[in-house]
């Protein structure tokens, strides 16, 4: 995808110009989880596509696409950096 991801400190956060928010999802159960798959123990999670990037996951979770994300290894940290400002512009704790 092309899309094009900004946020300044303290006035929002954009996908492509368009202002993106996070999701108002309250309950654990029934939350997007961008994964290739997930183990029995979390059933009660929904899998969305994964892109290969931690800093494309967190900025699902600000375009409201997905409600969280969890993973063992970790990204380029200036990508996982940006990620979260657009994340944290959007909404997201």
């Amino acid at each position: 995808r092309n899309d094009v991801w900004q946020a300044v400190l303290g006035h929002g956060a954009t996908r492509n110009g368009a202002a993106i928010h996070v999701g108002d999802r309250r309950v654990f159960s029934g939350s997007r989880v961008p994964s290739d798959g997930l183990p029995k123990a979390d059933r009660d999670l929904v899998a969305v596509a994964k892109p290969n990037s931690i800093a494309l996951r967190i900025a699902m979770v600000a375009a409201d696409e997905a409600d969280l994300v969890a993973t063992l290894r970790w990204g380029y940290e200036w990508d996982v950096a940006a990620a979260a400002l657009i994340a944290a512009e959007a909404g997201a704790t």
